[in-house]
């Protein structure tokens, strides 16, 4: 043989065949980096329903005259004008019929909120998300995200399969075309990561550059606004305890503060992932009691969710959703027999009638 490579012996050779055959390496490559191959989860499904619960608020809570021509039909043309506006939802009809524009746009956020066919609701999704704050005549930093990370899920939905977003992937064999498609929709996640990165540490190192930030009085302004303030029946208590040198700074700094170290948090292990985003959670809720921006809160916890989980990381939703992940098994609600075990010191939920749904792991 020379020098060249020694062959296998006989009792060796089907394995080194199967180590250098190329599906061999692609299940190889999927074990070694999980997340990159499995982008379809209840994580991204979540921060969907999220997302469009944020934008579903406001139209549904809110009359048309109010969003879009709160100074009458009449004035217009004195809004500023937005490039996509033409294209809007909801200056394709005229302004007298602008809430049938606002029900088609209502049903197709149930929709998605529902999570159902992740695959035909994720561009309609997108276009009433972009057409809401092309057309509102007060849109906030939430329908601008929206828009954004509606755009960046279109192609993971056009390739998710599944009726419901809340299930789990069915289990493929890791061709080529199928790595090829889980990476293309993966890298769009990391895009939507990267994209709530910047927005938490914009956020926080941008406060640096005004004034009333930086010698940390803010919050005192913020929380007595006339329009902007906390609501009424706190505003005399908060106005007092802001008045405090010592609490309005810890108010002012902790946010900027919290925003920076919620930028970085990616990088974190998940345990503290995990606290990250529960504690991001609580300080947008904190924003909604004190500004009342729920809209806002809806887009910024679906955006913390896309951007503190990975995709392997699927969430454990109550039971009366159609299916949800618990203790390494898939659960389907609709079977009657349900048995408990223990594996690891945690108790799970394992289904006896129904072992399509049951993940190998």
């Amino acid at each position: 043989m020379g020098l060249g490579e020694v062959p296998p012996q006989n009792g060796n050779a089907r394995a080194h065949h199967r180590t250098q055959h190329p599906l061999h390496r692609s299940e190889t490559l999927v074990r070694r980096a999980p997340w990159w191959f499995t982008p379809w989860s209840n994580v991204y499904g979540t921060a969907r329903t999220l997302v469009a619960l944020g934008t579903l608020v406001s139209l549904a809570f809110n009359s048309p005259e109010a969003m879009f021509y709160p100074l009458g039909p009449e004035y217009a043309g004195m809004y500023p004008q937005h490039p996509w506006l033409r294209y809007s939802l909801f200056d394709l009809f005229p302004p007298e019929s602008v809430h049938l524009a606002q029900y088609v746009a209502i049903g197709v956020l149930l929709l998605v909120a529902s999570g159902w066919r992740p695959r035909l609701t994720a561009i309609p999704h997108w276009y009433v998300s972009a057409s809401f704050m092309a057309s509102t005549a007060a849109p906030e930093g939430g329908d601008q995200l929206a828009v954004v990370l509606t755009m960046l899920m279109i192609p993971v939905a056009l390739a998710d399969s599944r009726v419901w977003h809340w299930d789990r992937a069915p289990r493929r064999r890791p061709t080529r075309t199928a790595l090829g498609v889980a990476i293309i929709a993966s890298s769009a996640l990391v895009m939507a990561k990267i994209q709530v990165c910047i927005v938490y540490l914009q956020a926080g190192v941008s406060k640096l550059g005004v004034t009333e930030w930086a010698d940390g009085t803010a919050a005192y302004y913020w929380v007595t606004h006339p329009v902007f303030g906390v609501m009424e029946p706190l505003h005399e208590a908060a106005s007092d305890l802001l008045s405090r040198p010592g609490v309005v700074m810890l108010a002012t700094w902790g946010p900027i503060g919290f925003e920076v170290l919620l930028a970085f948090a990616l990088l974190m292990p998940s345990a503290w992932r995990t606290r990250f985003l529960w504690a991001g959670i609580g300080f947008h809720l904190m924003i909604v009691l004190a500004h009342g921006l729920v809209a806002f809160f809806f887009a910024m916890a679906g955006a913390l969710v896309l951007f503190l989980r990975l995709p392997n990381e699927p969430l454990g939703l109550p039971p009366y959703f159609p299916r949800y992940r618990a203790g390494g098994a898939l659960v389907d609600v609709r079977s009657l027999r349900l048995v408990r075990w223990r594996q690891g010191g945690v108790a799970a939920l394992r289904t006896a009638t129904d072992s399509r749904y049951m993940a190998n792991d």
